[in-house]
């Protein structure tokens, strides 16, 4: 499960509140605006149930447009 957020998980972004991803590795986070700090956390999940969170992790997006901003997210 990943959470993202702009605002230290005071709100989420959209789509990114407690989602599931999965057996994935890492994830691309789109729709994002440019040059923005963004917070993510992870958890994972078996029959034992669902790990705490990890440690808060952070990115900011480049400022370079036209293209659309993206954070790749490592899980691994």
């Amino acid at each position: 499960f990943i959470d993202i957020s702009s605002d230290n998980f005071q709100t989420f972004i959209a789509g990114y509140n407690n989602k599931s991803v999965g057996g994935a590795l890492a994830a691309v986070v789109n729709g994002l605006n440019p040059a923005t700090a963004y917070q993510y956390r992870v958890r994972s999940a078996n029959s034992s149930g669902i790990s705490p969170n990890t440690p808060v992790a952070s990115g900011t997006t480049l400022s370079a447009e036209p293209v659309e901003p993206v954070l790749t997210v490592d899980f691994s």
